[in-house]
């Protein structure tokens, strides 16, 4: 059957639709790449599901600019937990890798 190129599951995946990570040097970081080279030098992954997040988060307008609060699980929750009075209160979604 002959050697498998060394990216081949991430190659598969990539062909599939799955976003893919290559790890940058010297800092050891991932960072996703559009079009992967599949240098046999480079670590590729696929890119993990993250954990979707959500939460309140109470905007203040501070003499040096505007700020932010601690985030919270439900508006009424943030509202209660204002320091001072906030300029706005909004709704933030995120993504956390697993």
């Amino acid at each position: 059957m002959g050697n498998l190129h060394k990216h081949r599951n991430a190659i598969i995946a990539w062909a599939n639709g799955a976003k893919i990570d290559v790890k940058e040097c010297p800092d050891g970081n991932w960072r996703q790449i559009d079009e992967p080279e599949w240098c046999e030098d480079r670590e590729y992954r696929i890119r993990p599901k993250g954990t979707k997040k959500n939460g309140w988060i109470n905007i203040y307008n501070h003499e040096l600019g505007p700020s932010f609060g601690a985030i919270h699980p439900t508006r009424e929750f943030a509202c209660d937990f204002a320091d001072g009075v906030p300029v706005a209160c909004i709704y933030i979604e995120w993504e956390e890798e697993t």
